[in-house]
Formats: C-alpha cells, sequence, structure tokens
C-alpha cells in the first residue's frame, strides 16, 4: 500500500504542478477512496483479534 501510495502522491503533485485541476481532483478523490478501503480492510480484520 505504501508503494501505491507513494506514486498516487507524485501523480497529484505533477497535475498540480502543471496546474491540471480536473486531474488533480480525481486522482486525489481515486487516493481518498483507496485509502478508506484499506483503513476499513484493516480495521475490520483486527476486529477479528481478541
Amino acid at each position: 500500500a505504501r508503494k501505491r501510495a507513494e506514486k498516487e502522491h507524485a501523480s497529484l503533485i505533477a497535475a498540480a504542478k502543471i496546474k491540471n485541476v480536473k486531474a488533480a481532483c480525481e486522482l486525489l478523490m481515486k487516493h481518498i477512496e483507496t485509502v478508506r478501503s484499506d483503513l476499513l480492510a484493516l480495521l475490520a480484520k483486527n476486529d477479528d483479534v481478541p
């Protein structure tokens, strides 16, 4: 997940640097949704631990 996040951050920064607001917003939304999904999966997994 960390490598993916680093790539996502780099893409987001690149879009922002060239002022491509639409792409930056789309990348940010996708990143947030992916992180949310990862966190929910992690929390669900940890619920199984006593």
